[in-house]
């Protein structure tokens, strides 16, 4: 369990870190970066706890499958997320 929530934690800034780089590069307000880090930050959360959800459903309390299941849905989404972002 402990490398499973590692790993989440590695997921979820890792991809918030990424988001913000992108804003910042593509010179928008610190403002704008911060606030878009962190709604990227809570929408992954937001994903990871329907992942353990559907996980407990699927295979029950024992197995850690969630981080599975919550890693390529945090791909997928973000993936259609940064591809479809039209920056100024």
């Amino acid at each position: 369990m402990e490398a499973a929530g590692f790993l989440m934690l590695i997921t979820l800034f890792g991809v918030s870190i990424y988001d913000f780089n992108i804003l910042k590069k593509s010179k928008v307000k610190i403002s704008k970066c911060f606030s878009g880090a962190f709604f990227t930050l809570f929408i992954n959360i937001v994903i990871f706890i329907i992942a353990m959800a559907l996980e407990q459903v699927i295979y029950g309390y024992t197995k850690d499958h969630w981080v599975i299941i919550g890693m390529i849905l945090i791909g997928a989404f973000n993936y259609f997320r940064f591809k479809g972002r039209k920056l100024r």
